[in-house]
């Protein structure tokens, strides 16, 4: 099979080794072979090619007539008029298109190249060991980050750099003052993110956010909170479970960030990070179980049966159940059917929306402390006013 050669002039470097494969050997399956890689990995990169290259005008066998500079095909429309001399039909074509912009699948692409060369952390030195059984739980609901709330009052702002310095600082002294415990459970429990692409706007109802910066400036801001956080979990407890929890703003976002974590940390035995394609999430120690959902998808006062039937095992051995959960940026605790379940506040202050809609609540972190025999023994909130934040970013 001869190349096309505009495929080849637009493809990337992994998608013009698959291609060629793919011509020389004349299947996907058999390039596949000869390239070493898995099932559909050749016929994916050929195809995102190939979507590519139609969206720029080129699709051999269906339409190559192009498009203007920084614009996409999208629909092209021929109306049939009426006949010439011949009796053929004549027509009037109209092309629309649209600015070009980075679909879902070359943003994955792209994620995929990255994490070949991506590094991986060495595992961080055990602190001294613990004596008491204990879990603390960090719970960093609702933070985010790539949001842009302006404000004259320095502790109503809301920005990257602003996220960073809260969030960061809140996690230090949170775990400062927290009781010494064997474990932590920190849980990052959706709506990480602002938003879930290139557009600032919510994946489902494609309402418009205001952001901070572009995608760019927001990934490397989690990723920096996310880094910050876990080293300094391992450096205080000796075994640490992290939960990315999936929330109504960062759908997408949630499953690379867990995934790309996991893989960077693949070296630190003392590091787990949970793995579920289920937006719950679920631990046991001892007689302790801990919940975790953002809050999008069912009622605080539900969690019981949810999880009593998700988790049956896990519940059964448990003499005490605790559910966590974000979503409404308030606290809100309910104890139903077994389960107590706690509605966390977010650090990030009420933007317009929320104050247009009366909705005001106070800022704050919350860290719970279990004990594997009796339960919650302990529990300490942070709130950004405590750690000068708001002088500082005055000054």
């Amino acid at each position: 099979m001869t190349p096309d050669p505009k495929l080849l002039e637009l493809a990337s470097e992994s998608q013009r080794r698959a291609y060629l494969a793919y011509c020389e050997h004349g299947s996907f399956r058999a390039a596949e072979q000869a390239l070493g890689l898995g099932h559909d990995a050749v016929r994916m990169s050929v195809k995102r090619l190939q979507n590519a290259a139609a969206r720029l005008g080129h699709a051999p066998g269906h339409f190559t007539g192009g498009v203007a500079p920084g614009y996409n095909m999208g629909k092209v429309t021929i109306q049939r008029l009426e006949r010439d001399e011949d009796g053929k039909l004549l027509g009037v074509t109209w092309e629309r298109m649209h600015p070009a912009a980075k679909t879902l699948d070359e943003i994955i692409e792209r994620c995929e190249e990255r994490l070949q060369d991506f590094p991986r952390f060495a595992p961080v030195p055990a602190p001294a060991p613990s004596v008491a059984p204990l879990t603390n739980f960090l719970g960093l609901f609702d933070l985010h980050i790539g949001e842009k709330i302006s404000s004259d009052d320095p502790a109503g702002r809301w920005d990257i750099a602003t996220a960073k310095a809260t969030i960061t600082g809140t996690v230090a002294h949170a775990i400062a003052v927290a009781p010494k415990a064997k474990r932590m459970v920190l849980c990052f429990g959706g709506d990480a993110a602002h938003y879930d692409g290139l557009l600032p706007v919510t994946p489902k109802s494609r309402h418009v956010l205001h952001s901070d910066g572009d995608f760019d400036d927001m990934v490397d801001a989690v990723l920096d909170v996310a880094v910050f956080a876990i080293d300094l979990a391992l450096r205080t407890h000796e075994e640490v479970h992290l939960i990315w929890a999936e929330g109504n703003h960062d759908e997408a976002s949630s499953v690379w960030m867990r995934k790309m974590l996991a893989r960077i940390y693949a070296d630190e035995p003392r590091l787990t990070v949970v793995q579920s394609k289920v937006p719950y999430y679920a631990l046991l120690f001892g007689k302790v179980m801990i919940c975790v959902h953002h809050g999008h998808g069912a009622k605080l006062t539900n969690y019981a049966g949810i999880f009593a039937a998700m988790f049956r095992s896990m519940w059964g051995q448990a003499t005490y159940a605790y559910a966590h959960r974000g979503h409404e940026h308030h606290i809100h605790e309910k104890e139903k059917d077994g389960m107590l379940s706690t509605q966390h506040p977010s650090l990030a202050p009420s933007d317009d929306y929320a104050l247009g809609m009366g909705l005001v609540s106070r800022r704050g972190c919350m860290l719970i402390t279990y004990h594997d025999e009796y339960g919650e023994v302990a529990r300490n909130t942070t709130r950004p006013e405590m750690l000068g934040l708001a002088d500082a970013l005055a000054a």
